[in-house]
Order: structure tokens, then C-alpha cells, then sequence
């Protein structure tokens, strides 16, 4: 079966957004709020200092008017990866399911191309097929092709 993408169908995307309120522990950097306190650009809050703590983290400011030591908390952004799973089965057949689903899969991996997230493709019926998670607009299209 044919799947039509057309530019109505992306236009009326745009009107949405990816928004995903979990806490992401993934390795890589990225603007997802992460579960690990570390380096990152988000001031978390201070704690006190304990010995044998990375003492280039001492807030001297705060020192300066507490007389205590405090070390400076950030919070860690990571990327997210989208999984969009699709049922691939003979069951998809029965009128139009697999063209309804393989829209509902471009529509979530464009908004993930938009919010520069890495997105994969997994199609199932009786084994599991997958593509690599990518980001981009090459992802997109590799998927709408797979599809």
C-alpha cells in the first residue's frame, strides 16, 4: 500500500509538539532534564561540602558569607531517543490500519526531527526489524521509505 505524506498533512504537524515529561539517563549531552546531578549549564541548587569532593565545585561566594563551605549542584541535560513502534502483522491490512499507522509514525518522528531528537523505527509482526536511531531529516525520509 501506497502511504500519501503530503504538505497539509506536515503543515498541520506543526500545530503540535513532542512533549515528554520523563527524565531522560541516557549518556549523551543533550536539552532533556536528566535524573544525574553533575556538570551541565542549569544551576540545581548548593549542598554542603563533604571531603573528597571535587573542591573546584566550592562556591567561595557563599563562603564568603556563611563561613561554610558549599559546593555549586548543576543539573545534566541528555538526549532523548524515540522509539516509534509499528505492528507490521497481516491483521494491519484490514481497512487502511497499516496507512493510519505508518502516519501516526511519520507525525511522531517529525516532531522529533523538529525538536532535534534522535528517532528509530522498529516494524514487527512475527520477527522484529529495526533501523538505527538517527536525527534528521534523512532519518525521515529513509523511514517514510521504509514504510
Amino acid at each position: 500500500m501506497a502511504m500519501a505524506i503530503t504538505n497539509e498533512f506536515l503543515d498541520e504537524l506543526e500545530r503540535f509538539s513532542l512533549i515528554v515529561n520523563k527524565r531522560v539517563t541516557s549518556n549523551y549531552s543533550g536539552t532533556r532534564k536528566a535524573v544525574a546531578i553533575g556538570q551541565g549549564l542549569v544551576f540545581e541548587d548548593h549542598q554542603p561540602y563533604a571531603p573528597g569532593e571535587d573542591y573546584r565545585r566550592i562556591d567561595w561566594k557563599v563562603f564568603a558569607r556563611t563561613d561554610h563551605l558549599y559546593v555549586r549542584r548543576f543539573e545534566e541535560e541528555r538526549n532523548l531517543t524515540v522509539r516509534i513502534l509499528v505492528d507490521s502483522s497481516g491483521s494491519m491490512n484490514f481497512r487502511k490500519k497499516w496507512d493510519y499507522a505508518s502516519m501516526l509514525a511519520v507525525g511522531f518522528a517529525y516532531l522529533s526531527m523538529i525538536n532535534n531528537e534522535k528517532f528509530q523505527l522498529a516494524t514487527f509482526d512475527s520477527d522484529l526489524s529495526f533501523m538505527q536511531a538517527k536525527r534528521g531529516r534523512a532519518q525521515l525520509m529513509n523511514m517514510i521509505d521504509e514504510l
